[in-house]
């Protein structure tokens, strides 16, 4: 019998798309909102942000290793994931307020506003692709050594 996550592999193409777009799209929509205003500093935020949003893809990396060992592994991956995201982010936020000696303010609020739609489509990536490998199992072992199927 197969296991689950080789009937499904992590959708790592469409992943690299979709946060990559998304990504583009936030950096555009942050320096032609900013190009209006004229703030050098703002600018120079979406710039870092952009930079901060393509950190975002090295965070696919655990998750693309991980994912054929199943669930567990894979849910363990998306954390590693979390965790070189906010090195990323916090990263390029202590670059720009501290090497270009820009005001923190806009810049975080800028981040901030790049990160959530960041956020939003790679949970929705990760929920479908569990959801689907969830599905594919359909006896689970309970702590009583008793199996479990599923409904």
């Amino acid at each position: 019998m197969r296991r689950s996550s080789e009937q499904h592999p992590f959708p790592t193409r469409t992943a690299v798309v979709l946060l990559s777009v998304v990504a583009i799209l936030c950096t555009v929509a942050v320096l032609s909102a900013t190009s209006l205003l004229g703030h050098r500093t703002v600018q120079t935020t979406g710039l870092v942000v952009g930079t901060a949003a393509s950190v975002w893809l090295l965070a696919l990396g655990p998750l693309v290793v991980l994912s054929p060992c199943g669930l567990m592994p894979t849910v363990a991956a998306y954390f590693i994931g979390m965790f070189v995201r906010m090195v990323g982010a916090l990263g390029g936020f202590l670059a720009v307020t501290v090497l270009a000696r820009l005001p923190s303010g806009p810049i975080l609020v800028t981040l901030v506003a790049t990160y959530l739609p960041l956020l939003f489509a790679e949970v929705a990536i990760m929920g479908r692709y569990l959801w689907r490998l969830d599905a594919g199992a359909t006896t689970w072992p309970s702590p009583s050594g008793a199996e479990v199927t599923a409904c």
